[in-house]
Parts: C-alpha cells; sequence; structure tokens
C-alpha cells in the first residue's frame, strides 16, 4: 500500500540529518589542514603561524572528532550529538588561539554546536525519546498464552461477536500488551497547515492499563517532539519544537478522562481481542451500532460502535473526550469520532490501516488527524537485556500473531 502522505515528512528530516552529516563530515576533514601545516609548512601559506606537533594533534583530534559525530549520525547512533560536540569546542579553541587565519571557522563551529545541543535534547537522557525509551522497557505481558476460544465471546453483543470472529481474534492470543507503528498528519484547527508526522505506541491492556505514544511531527520543516503517557490511571501529555522549545505541558482530570477514551478506541480499533476481557458494559442498538461504558482507574466512558454490513468497525464516536487549547491548559468538551476504512491483513488480523480523528465544532466538522497504521505486534516483552558486548536487545514476543 502507498503511504497515506508524501515523503515531505521524511523528506525534511532526511535533508536537515544529510546537511548536518556533511558539515560534521566536511568541517572536520578540513582541519587536515593543520596537520599538513606542520608536516609540510610550504604547502599551507594560508596559515602564516607555524602548527607544531601539539597543535598538529589538537587539529587530529578534532577532525576525528568532528567526522566521529556525522558518521554516527549517518549511522543513527543517538550518541553521535557528544562526539560533534567535543569536535566544534575543540575546534573553536584552534581558531581563538589563530584567530586572524581560522576566525570563518566560527560559523561551522555554531552551528554544529547548535545541531549537537539539539540532538542532546532529542536524545539525550532528559529528551522525550529517552523517557519513551525507559518506560517502554519496562513493558512485559503476563505469561499466558492462551488463545481465545468461541465461547469466550459470548457474553459480548452480538454486533462485537461478529466484528470479533471477523477480525481473526478467535484462536489468536489473548492481548496482555500492543506495539503499533503508525504515520500521518496533524493540525491545531482547519486554518493551521498539516504537520506530517511517524509515531510509535506501546500499549498495556491490564487491570491498571498505560499507553505510551511518541509522534515525530514536522512543522514548517522543523521537528516536533509529542510524548502520551498514560499510566497510574493518570495523563500527561508534552510537546517540544526542535526537541527543546517546549509548546504545552498538559495533566489533569480533563485529559485522563479523553485519554481515557483514546486507550478504549486503541482496544476497539487496534487491539480488538482485549474487548475480551474488558469491563465494559455493553447496550446493542440495533444490529450495526453497539454503546459501550468502559470503566478503569475511577473514570467511565462511554463511545458508540458502529459497524458495516460486513462486519468491520467503521466508526467510533464519544462525547467524552476533550479538545485541548495550543497550550494544552484549557479542555473543551466536544463529540469525538474516529471513521476507518481500507482493512486488510496486519499479523494475522483484518484491521484497518486508515482512519481519521474528527471534533464536531460549532462551525461543523473538523478532521484534525489522518493516520496510517503501518505494523501492529502484541503480547512483545519489551524489557531490555543488554548482552556481554553492551548491546541492547528486547527479549522475544511470548506470543506471536
Amino acid at each position: 500500500m502507498a503511504p497515506l502522505l508524501p515523503a515531505r515528512a521524511s523528506r525534511s528530516r532526511t535533508f536537515l540529518r544529510r546537511a548536518v552529516i556533511a558539515l560534521a563530515i566536511g568541517h572536520g576533514a578540513l582541519h587536515l589542514i593543520g596537520v599538513v601545516k606542520a608536516i609540510a609548512p610550504a604547502a599551507v601559506p594560508q596559515l602564516r603561524e607555524p602548527v607544531g606537533p601539539p597543535a598538529a594533534a589538537a587539529w587530529s583530534t578534532a577532525a576525528l572528532l568532528c567526522v566521529a559525530g556525522g558518521v554516527l549520525l549517518a549511522r543513527r547512533d543517538p550518541r553521535w550529538w557528544a562526539a560533534a560536540a567535543a569536535g566544534a569546542l575543540l575546534s573553536q579553541g584552534l581558531v581563538v588561539v589563530r584567530w586572524s587565519d581560522t576566525w570563518a571557522a566560527t560559523a561551522p563551529n555554531a552551528v554544529l554546536l547548535l545541531a549537537a545541543g539539539c540532538g542532546w535534547a532529542r536524545d539525550g537522557r532528559l529528551g522525550l525519546r529517552a523517557r519513551f525509551a525507559r518506560r517502554v522497557e519496562q513493558v512485559a505481558p503476563p505469561a499466558d498464552g492462551r488463545a481465545v476460544v468461541d465461547r469466550d465471546l459470548a457474553h459480548l453483543p452480538l454486533p462485537v461477536q461478529r466484528y470479533l470472529r471477523r477480525v481473526g481474534v478467535v484462536g489468536a492470543a489473548h492481548v496482555h500488551t500492543m506495539d503499533a507503528r503508525l504515520r500521518g498528519q496533524i493540525r491545531a484547527d482547519a486554518a493551521k497547515p498539516w504537520m506530517p508526522f511517524t509515531a510509535r505506541q506501546v500499549n498495556t491492556f491490564t487491570a491498571a492499563p498505560s499507553r505510551f505514544f511518541l509522534l515525530d511531527a514536522t512543522m514548517a520543516g522543523v521537528p516536533v517532539d509529542v510524548l502520551h503517557e498514560y499510566t497510574g490511571h493518570a495523563a500527561r501529555m508534552r510537546g517540544r519544537l526542535a526537541s527543546v522549545v517546549p509548546l504545552f505541558d498538559a495533566r489533569g482530570r480533563e485529559l485522563t478522562r479523553s485519554e481515557t477514551v483514546t486507550l478504549f478506541n486503541d482496544m476497539c480499533v487496534l487491539a480488538p481481542a482485549t474487548l475480551v476481557d474488558a469491563a465494559v458494559s455493553w447496550h446493542t442498538l440495533d444490529d450495526r451500532h453497539v454503546r459501550a461504558t468502559w470503566s478503569t482507574g475511577g473514570e467511565a466512558i462511554t463511545a458508540e460502535l458502529v459497524f458495516d454490513a460486513d462486519g468491520d468497525l467503521v466508526d467510533f464516536a464519544s462525547d467524552d473526550r476533550m479538545r485541548a487549547s495550543a497550550d494544552g491548559r484549557t479542555f473543551t468538551r466536544l463529540p469525538w469520532s474516529t471513521p476507518l476504512s481500507r482493512f486488510r491483513g496486519i499479523r494475522g488480523l483484518r484491521l484497518p490501516t486508515y482512519g481519521e480523528a474528527r471534533w464536531r465544532t460549532p462551525d461543523g466538522d473538523l478532521v484534525y488527524l489522518e493516520i496510517e497504521i503501518v505494523d501492529v505486534r502484541y503480547n512483545v516483552d519489551h524489557r531490555a537485556v543488554v548482552g556481554a558486548g553492551g548491546e541492547i536487545t528486547l527479549k522475544q514476543p511470548t506470543v506471536a500473531h
């Protein structure tokens, strides 16, 4: 299936990444001029002062550090920024010592330091990605390899039973954790431009469920990080521009209730096998409409599930979700829905691969999210295992669909 979006999101991020790689490697290579000056002084008349062995060693070290930063970034190693920053700082020290000959190198050093700072904010321990990784690496499913059998569906309304059978949950494992890869575009309102994104989401479905959602968006060519956390029956949502500038930091009862709706939507759409075990109160409206009330953590949220003639879930609607303001400080209750389409097989289950999220505003419906489901895995043990060489891997799935 073709991507939902043109490659503008990836193109923008790829361009920035390649520009930094080129700067780091190219700038590092230029430092070899100092080494050449030490070996053959007449070959580099641009450097008027002689370069002795200690200075040549410093020039070569700066070159190696800058080049290492570029190579590590090319290899997508999250530690690239440390080498690049060290190389730029050492380089600038050499510039200060030989200012009259090398002052022009201040500009690339400043740019490289800025990029390294953004890299540290993005991939360093205080970044949202690092927090997401720490959360996820503790996720492990219970040691339960039971498969869903037909009688497990007997307590569910007939439209839900038909849906779960059509999805293919009978014969598959009971679902306790979920790891999804997503992509799409999002906007604040109809007057704002779309921001393309990729995302990764990890959920647990237990008595105390959790949801960790990391979104990597692009706004006017600048990266935006957004992290949703729902754990301990409390939610928090943070966004940062270029991984550094805070955009919003939302939390509180309104957000928690809204994220509870989102978590139930995940269960219905991305992990429908969880409906077999969930504490849901069902009310059949007709053969294509069911009202569900899900209770968890002191919250009881209600949604209406809409099915088509074939039994596919084609919409999910709730009045219990709230629209956050741009700064995440205020919330407005609005009807919310997620129309679904483009069903296909993913890891043995029939799932929708395209969806929208809509607010019903006084001015009409606002589609603020278009999303494509790329992949979903279930019951993955995310606990990190550190090998003898220091490499980090994940345990194998307890149960694979």
